[in-house]
């Protein structure tokens, strides 16, 4: 049975990704979970379901996994996440060592997108660098002269959450004007009546009604690359999550902003790379 084989969880408001993934980054089985938001004990006998499977295939060494912020990651409990109340106060760390029965270590979701590109994706080599996950909402990270910035409660880099425009919309932690509040896709869905899925598509399509709206958006998070330029002056900014391989319908890519290689999965490797380098 072949060793160093890790398990990434990746937790996310609608889904959870869980993965076997060796030291050289190639992913040998890869489960997606629906989440029940009301009821986590349902969510959770799923996962061990697959663990167990995992288990009997593999030796795993050891359970990296990313949660949503806000995240007391110390304890590893979620607490006063928006998307997931039903979720704030489990003690994930607790319920995975349960689960798996191996060493489990935990970080917020998007600090271990940023630790996936950086092992895998465009952000290898680099040393400053910035990692934004555009789904439903709008997550961040922060790498500053080689190590992932997070602050004195582990939550810092939430890059979704300057202020644009401070008469704009609210978000679900209750900032005016936000990022988020302008682009993620659960504010877009709010505001237009359509998913960022077929808003992409209606744009691919060429329809000028949905061309209005990608200018929009596009304005908005210029804006918002412009502020991250002057502030951390990046080597690279990265755009991970479900959004991010539609990135050139908005802005152009270049050396500076790039869509991630890893694509909605810089997470789950990111994970297992928590784990890898923990146990090391």
């Amino acid at each position: 049975m072949r060793n160093n084989i890790y398990l990434g969880v990746d937790i996310g408001a609608s889904k959870i990704r869980l993965g076997a993934i060796d030291s050289n980054g190639e992913v040998l089985s890869a489960k997606t979970i629906v989440i029940n938001l009301t009821d986590p004990d349902k969510t959770l006998d799923l996962v061990k379901s697959e663990s167990d499977i995992l288990k009997k295939r593999f030796q795993l060494t050891a359970c990296g996994i990313g949660a949503p912020g806000p995240l007391d990651y110390r304890k590893g409990i979620i607490s006063g996440s928006p998307n997931m109340e039903n979720w704030n106060g489990l003690n994930l760390i607790d319920i995975f060592k349960n689960i798996t029965r191996i060493p489990c270590f935990i970080d917020r979701d998007s600090h271990n997108a940023l630790r996936g590109e950086r092992w895998l994706g465009h952000m290898r080599g680099a040393k400053n660098a910035l990692m934004l996950t555009w789904g439903s909402g709008v997550g961040g990270a922060a790498m500053i002269n080689s190590g992932i910035y997070s602050g004195i409660s582990g939550n810092a880099g939430e890059l979704g959450h300057i202020i644009i425009d401070p008469k704009g919309p609210e978000c679900a932690l209750g900032h005016k004007g936000c990022l988020e509040s302008f682009i993620g896709g659960k504010a877009i869905e709010k505001k237009y009546g359509k998913s960022m899925i077929e808003i992409c598509q209606e744009a691919r399509d060429k329809k000028a009604e949905t061309l209005k709206i990608i200018d929009e958006i596009s304005i908005r998070l210029n804006q918002a690359i412009e502020t991250y330029r002057q502030i951390f002056d990046p080597e690279i900014i990265v755009f991970g999550g479900s959004i991010s391989r539609s990135l050139s319908l908005f802005i152009k890519e270049s050396n500076l902003v790039k869509s991630s290689l890893l694509g909605a999965d810089s997470g789950l490797f990111g994970s297992a790379y928590l784990a890898m380098e923990n146990k090391r």
